[in-house]
């Protein structure tokens, strides 16, 4: 017998189908064996004889073969190795028989431990010749100690564990974005550094896993909108007499978010239906409308202020304020004003020279017996002498006005125009549901919807207190107006006239 290959492992894929292994190896026994098999998820497992393979050919010159008792899964390896004891219980004696084949026995064993030998010595970390490091052949290292010292190779836990480090303590070059690897979606390394590319989406947007576009596009539409959220810088610049145009600000913001006081002298829409239940500060107005100072002409680059939807829950109640010359064609729809205010304030003001302005959708709910006023639209936040000149087709409809405290409630409208148009409206618990003061002319009162639990109150007062003999109330009239007193509430008035210092 001899050995006539240095060979003594044997490699095979599995595809379960396969159950019959050979290999050309010389073995002499099948012990001396060790079959390993790694599974397609990497796991490996050494197998045992008998229970799941048996072994042909041992002491053969030519090998021998595995028969595995079923097939291996696949995409698999299932390695044949040769792995002997290393010990000789072979014993020669002085003057006895030269039995060669005894002999032969001997040596084809040595050389099989010496196969073994350089077998595991070929699989191990080696430092070429004339190289001054050790070549892996491409394969993990794996069970490495952390390091030491400084020299120490470094392990994917100790790197982690530096890196973790200098992130916390906020130094060291890793915070320099050229120098933070960063793994793509496709697996490439680049640095965070790369994120900032401009003009390749691939190196941007991409590298997060978001679209095509570049960071920097993206950085760019945000800023766009920026002015959209809460604490944006309102509009301060007066624009000039020709129409300029007007801002749009959608105001977004988690729950319970606090809006600031702003003053916007510039036209703008302000949408507050995505802010979730603001909370206005505790003095007010929160919106001011308009450019100060304007004593007279037609603003018409100041007709286009909006402020619709939002939720205003406590505070002093004054929602928004129209500075003289500025209520021209202005909106206030869907707002909501709860339990704020006090018997000198209103949520909404027109100051004066108003010229078709339209409140409508609006709530004014109060069960917390301030008193405060909703909606006010006269002739008395400019010049003195302009009180009476009247503001000009005024539309109040669809608001919703309730005072359910336990004491009477404050006023739901007070104004003065020319075509006063109030329309389905209700107030409940209101001291007066709408008053029309001096002048008052070609007004419309049509559907008012008015509760009276307390006594004292007034559905509709025709006039006000005001002393002013050259103005007039003329042409109003009055429909669909239902007036329900709460049982025990005494001196109520439908309709009151306030005539006697005026020219009627």
């Amino acid at each position: 017998m001899t050995v006539n290959t240095i060979s003594s492992i044997a490699e095979f894929d599995t595809n379960g189908v396969t159950t019959n292994y050979p290999f050309f190896f010389k073995f002499l026994a099948n012990e001396d064996l060790v079959v390993t098999y790694i599974n397609p998820v990497g796991a490996s497992t050494t197998l045992t004889l008998g229970t799941h393979y048996t072994v042909n050919g041992a002491g053969n010159d030519a090998g021998g073969s595995i028969i595995t008792v079923t097939a291996l899964a696949g995409p698999g390896q299932l390695v044949v190795s040769r792995e002997m004891d290393a010990f000789q219980q072979t014993s020669l004696r002085n003057q006895g028989k030269f039995l060669a084949e005894t002999h032969e026995d001997v040596f084809d064993r040595l050389t099989m431990l010496i196969q073994q030998g350089f077998a595991i010595f070929t699989r191990a970390l080696t430092r070429p010749f004339g190289r001054d490091y050790f070549f892996a052949e491409n394969r993990r290292i794996t069970s490495v100690k952390d390091p030491v010292d400084d020299q120490d190779a470094a392990t994917k836990h100790s790197v982690q564990a530096y890196v973790a480090s200098v992130l916390e303590t906020g130094q060291g070059p890793i915070n320099n974005a050229a120098n933070v690897a960063y793994v793509y979606p496709d697996g490439v390394v680049r640095s965070v550094q790369t994120l900032a590319t401009k003009n390749n989406p691939l190196l941007g947007s991409a590298g997060i896993g978001h679209k095509t576009g570049t960071v920097f596009d993206g950085l760019e539409k945000l800023d766009t909108f920026s002015s959209q959220l809460i604490g944006s810088s309102p509009t301060l610049v007066v624009p000039p007499q020709s129409y300029s145009g007007n801002k749009s600000l959608t105001v977004l913001g988690e729950p319970g978010s606090l809006l600031p006081a702003q003053t916007w002298k510039a036209p703008v829409h302000i949408d507050l239906t995505h802010l979730e239940d603001p909370v206005p500060p505790a003095t007010g107005p929160v919106f001011v409308f308009g450019g100060t100072g304007f004593t007279s002409g037609q603003y018409w680059s100041q007709d286009s202020y909006e402020l619709k939807g939002g939720t205003f829950d406590g505070g002093s109640g004054e929602i928004v304020s129209f500075e003289p010359y500025t209520g021209l064609t202005a909106n206030v729809e869907g707002i909501r004003v709860l339990n704020a205010g006090s018997p000198t304030s209103w949520a909404v003001n027109f100051k004066q020279q108003n010229w078709w302005p339209i409140v409508s959708g609006n709530t004014f709910a109060d069960y917390t017996d301030k008193k405060g006023n909703f909606c006010k639209i006269i002739d008395d936040g400019g010049d003195a002498g302009l009180r009476y000149s009247a503001n000009s087709r005024v539309i109040f409809k669809d608001n919703r006005c309730k005072w359910l405290g336990s004491e009477i409630g404050g006023i739901g409208f007070y104004g003065s125009a020319v075509a006063n148009k109030l329309r389905d409206n209700a107030m409940e618990g209101a001291s007066v549901g709408a008053i029309l003061g001096y002048p008052s002319t070609f007004t419309t009162v049509d559907g008012l919807y008015s509760e009276q639990p307390h006594g004292g109150q007034v559905s509709i007062q025709i006039g006000d207190a005001t002393v002013a003999p050259s103005n007039i109330i003329s042409l109003v009239k009055v429909s669909d107006l239902y007036c329900r007193a709460v049982a025990g509430a005494e001196c109520n008035t439908v309709i009151e006239l306030k005539l006697e210092h005026h020219a009627a």
